[in-house]
């Protein structure tokens, strides 16, 4: 079994949950969780539309350790191994057959191994900064997109406001002339009105 560690194991991930019951399934969100704790947010372990994780961690029902453990309490004769890799592999075996014996003396040295669960948690500290990091980027140059559309348009009014002033200038010398001299416009309104009548 696979994802038995962070962040499944006490949160469902879900890729496609419709075909669940909903009795069978949590409140979901597009926000991922971050290592070291169970908030979630839009700069955790996102799915980008691939899938949505549970809207809180833990309880009855809710992960993939959960449901795996759930299972083991009603087969007592089965034994959980997980090795602390790849967000944690899990093997069920029972330790009465022989063959599983075997098998558990060979996975030890791995499930037990504090080396390995150092490095896994040392990879998902860097996979969760990068996956920050990548969230931060792309808030930044939306950020600087809205600065430059904020320059453009502050541009375009500049340059309006420019142009409404030289019109207001044309205006103020058209009115402010001398009763004698007429505007073209006013020689325009004079030769359609002639034309009218």
């Amino acid at each position: 079994m696979h994802d038995l560690l962070w962040p499944c194991a006490r949160r469902d991930m879900y890729y496609e949950p419709s075909a669940l019951d909903p009795a069978d399934r949590h409140q979901a969100t597009a926000d991922g969780p971050t290592v070291w704790h169970d908030g979630l947010t839009p700069a955790g372990f996102i799915g980008r539309g691939a899938f949505t994780w549970a809207t809180h961690a833990g309880g009855e029902r809710n992960g993939v350790l959960t449901a795996v453990e759930d299972a083991l309490a009603e087969a007592p004769d089965w034994h959980l191994e997980v090795i602390p890799a790849v967000f944690g592999l899990g093997i069920a075996l029972r330790p009465s057959a022989e063959a599983d014996t075997d098998l558990l003396d060979s996975l030890q040295p791995y499930s037990r191994s504090a080396l390995l669960a150092a490095l896994e948690n040392n990879r998902i500290a860097l996979y969760t900064r990068v996956i920050e990091l990548e969230h931060e980027a792309a808030a930044h140059a939306a950020d600087a997109d809205a600065d430059e559309l904020a320059r453009t348009i502050a541009a375009e009014i500049d340059e309006l406001s420019r142009e409404a002033n030289a019109l207001r200038e044309r205006l103020a010398q058209a009115t402010s002339r001398p009763a004698g001299k007429r505007s073209f416009l006013e020689l325009a309104r004079a030769a359609v009105a002639r034309l009218r009548t």
